[in-house]
């Protein structure tokens, strides 16, 4: 319990520094001037989005938990796992809290851990996979807008992207050739420990809960991939969930600029922004994606107080994540956050 107050004692405390900055910067009477002309209308279709990312990740998790256990699942329960999952994501560094929280509930509802756990991190590869895709795939389709409304966007890709494809390679290297893909692991692990010398004697057991993820991305995947259909329908659904939350900044400008603009190029660069936030070793990447994000979101927020619509973006897609899982979170029985939490 201690672990939740002070991840979000850190949420709150970033919240309250954005707005500190705004009063300094932007000014609080831009921001009051904002919100009195911002059409309320597609501000809701912009947050309708961030519903539907968590119903498309509902459908994603669903498939996924059909073709593995071999039944039907029932929505409304699979609805509030990745709620659940969601709020514990938001308020851990690295969103490492979700996927436990999500093998917890699972395993409430007499689901196998072992093939909760599978379930879990196989819907994490397929996340990895699909984000690294749809950005790949709409950054070659308006890759000169992107350039001129993003300084260095081309090193910030590749970095991004780079990231996100190692992490990859490493999981499915462990389907073709496990020994290779547990010395990599085991290299890279001695690396950051090098940097990082207090966590020199914790590598093995590091190494023992990374190697116990991909034993059941392993388990997982062999069983699946015997119903192709089933892992073609959690890949499209996963597709259609990056698509929505990457399309909330496109409704955002309509909303408060008046007028979409390129909403291809927007998708792109919420694609990369959120690709390299994961990156960031805070609760709910809090801190890199304000940052990042006033940094990304300059160039298509030409005559707003850039600070101010982060804010309100912030709130949207993050925020609302913390509020509502929240909600799911207490209303689900059983053990208590702090039980839960003790576990990650």
């Amino acid at each position: 319990m201690k672990k939740i107050w002070i991840n979000s004692l850190i949420v709150v405390a970033m919240g309250v520094v954005i707005i500190v900055l705004i009063f300094f910067t932007d000014g609080i009477g831009q921001l009051v001037n904002m919100i009195k002309n911002i059409n309320y209308l597609w501000l809701m279709v912009a947050f309708s989005f961030v519903f539907i990312y968590w119903t498309f990740g509902a459908f994603t998790l669903a498939t996924l938990k059909s073709g593995i256990l071999g039944k039907k699942d029932n929505i409304g329960h699979t609805f509030k796992t990745v709620m659940i999952g969601q709020f514990f994501a938001a308020i851990t560094p690295f969103s490492t809290g979700g996927q436990p929280a999500q093998v917890y509930f699972m395993s409430k509802k007499s689901v196998d851990a072992g093939k909760a756990t599978s379930i879990v991190i196989l819907k994490s590869v397929l996340f990895s996979t699909s984000m690294l895709l749809v950005s790949l795939v709409f950054f070659f389709l308006k890759k000169q807008v992107l350039i001129s409304q993003i300084p260095n966007f081309v090193v910030l890709f590749i970095i991004g992207s780079v990231s996100n494809l190692l992490l990859i390679i490493i999981y499915f290297l462990f389907l073709l050739n496990r020994d290779v893909s547990e010395k990599a692991v085991i290299l890279f692990l001695k690396l950051v420990s090098y940097f990082r010398k207090k966590e020199q004697r914790n590598v093995l057991h590091q190494f023992e809960r990374i190697k116990g993820s991909l034993e059941s991305f392993r388990e997982g995947f062999l069983t699946i991939s015997k119903k192709k259909s089933h892992l073609l329908l959690a890949y499209l659904f996963q597709l259609c969930q990056h698509i929505a939350i990457f399309s909330v900044p496109v409704f955002l400008i309509r909303a408060i600029e008046g007028s979409f603009f390129s909403p291809l190029s927007v998708i792109a660069a919420t694609g990369l922004l959120m690709m390299i936030t994961s990156l960031v070793p805070t609760p709910g990447t809090t801190g890199g994606a304000e940052g990042l994000g006033v940094y990304f979101f300059g160039g298509f927020f030409p005559n707003s107080p850039i600070l101010s619509v982060i804010l309100i973006w912030r709130l949207i897609t993050y925020y609302s994540a913390i509020l509502i899982g929240g909600v799911f979170t207490l209303i689900s029985h059983g053990k208590t956050l702090g039980d839960i939490d003790s576990e990650n």
